[in-house]
């Protein structure tokens, strides 16, 4: 536990060489054109950086989420939480579907569940 506290990172804006050699161990895995990543704190922040990503390399803002999701708390995440309840209205360039639940349709009728919504 000592050994472990003196290299405790939480947050990658101070970097170290555990953080470096993970870094490229990971990247040692994917094809050669990924060439960098991105740590992250939190799910919010993962999934704020997932969505910034998507908007640069679309050029778009419309954003499809399941009803009822959690996606995070930062201010463009939580506009796509509904299940922050009734108070987070959704703006307009999001919509919502139900989540697939091929268990209980059938995995055949799911593409026409998402086609119906």
């Amino acid at each position: 536990m000592h050994r472990q506290s003196q290299v405790l990172n939480t947050h990658t804006r101070y970097l170290q060489e555990g953080i470096l050699d993970y870094a490229e161990q990971l990247l040692g895995t994917f094809t050669d054109d990924l060439d960098r990543v991105m740590f992250t704190c939190s799910g919010s922040e993962a999934n704020d950086l997932a969505l910034r990503i998507a908007r640069h390399c679309t050029g778009g803002t419309g954003v499809i989420i399941t009803r009822f999701a959690y996606h995070g708390v930062t201010a463009d995440i939580a506009e796509l939480s509904p299940s922050l309840g009734s108070a987070m209205v959704l703006p307009a360039h999001v919509r919502t579907v139900r989540a697939p639940d091929a268990y209980r349709l059938g995995a055949e009728n799911v593409a026409s569940m998402f086609a119906a919504d």
